[in-house]
């Protein structure tokens, strides 16, 4: 990804917090008028996709089971087993209690696929 700090813009388009984490990040910067950033290209497992929204996983994540959710720009971070709501950025309330039923109705494949990707024994 390249920023170039006269512009502040970002060659790599998305919408992701991230984008806009760096683009802020950069800006404050004083330091030279360009940077290159550098990351591991990690695949994005989907599980499935339900009404538009699209449940995955990175293909290096860490325990506890959790589940990542996009649609459009807004994203979101659930962990499964508790179904405690981890992270949101830009969805409604309204989309929230939509999205938990969701993966309350398939706990099972979701904690599944986790166990079969990462070759773990099984959590319930």
């Amino acid at each position: 990804i390249w920023l170039e700090r006269d512009t502040g813009s970002v060659e790599v388009s998305g919408s992701s917090p991230l984008y806009s984490t760096m683009t802020s990040e950069f800006r404050r910067n004083s330091e030279p008028a360009f940077f290159c950033f550098i990351f591991n290209i990690v695949a994005m497992p989907t599980l499935f996709i339900f009404l538009g929204f699209r449940f995955f996983f990175w293909s290096n994540e860490h325990d506890p089971i959790h589940v990542h959710i996009a649609k459009g720009d807004s994203e979101a971070k659930y962990n499964v087993v508790t179904l405690e709501l981890v992270a949101n950025h830009g969805f409604k309330k309204n989309e929230l209690k939509m999205i938990e039923s969701i993966i309350e109705e398939n706990k099972d494949i979701i904690i599944d696929r986790w166990n079969e990707y990462f070759k773990k024994g099984g959590i319930k």
